[in-house]
């Protein structure tokens, strides 16, 4: 993930087994790429450092995570900001034993823009 001028790079794609504690800090924006975690045996936890944590920004051009395949993601003091998408505009989960845990972290001006938007990311839902 290209990240702004002052934080490192962020992987798009998380799919090899293993857990993994990634300390992050400053602002991460993912340039259209959402971050993507996949496979059973994957299980990622993003920490955000110091007072105010890290936040990954989709810049209105993607969904900003996607969790399937039984990953597991942990976000802690980490902000997801304006994420789009037909499902699930900030953060997506799906799949058989996929999970999401989120401690003091949000997710904000984000939409799902489907005809039934699900997932996280402040749903738009259809007008009746």
């Amino acid at each position: 993930l290209p990240p702004s001028p002052s934080s490192p790079p962020l992987a798009p794609s998380v799919s090899a087994a293993g857990t993994s504690v990634v300390r992050l800090s400053g602002h991460y924006a993912l340039g259209g790429t959402p971050l993507l975690l996949s496979g059973g045996r994957v299980d990622l936890t993003l920490e955000g450092v110091g007072p105010e944590g890290a936040t990954i920004d989709a810049e209105g051009m993607s969904r900003a995570i996607e969790v399937t395949g039984g990953a597991s993601l942990t976000l802690r003091q980490i902000h997801v900001v304006n994420g789009t998408a037909t499902s699930g505009g900030g953060l997506f989960v799906h799949g058989a034993g996929s999970t999401l845990l989120m401690d003091r972290s949000s997710i904000q001006d984000s939409v799902s823009t489907g005809s039934f938007p699900e997932g996280g990311g402040g749903p738009k839902y259809p007008a009746m």
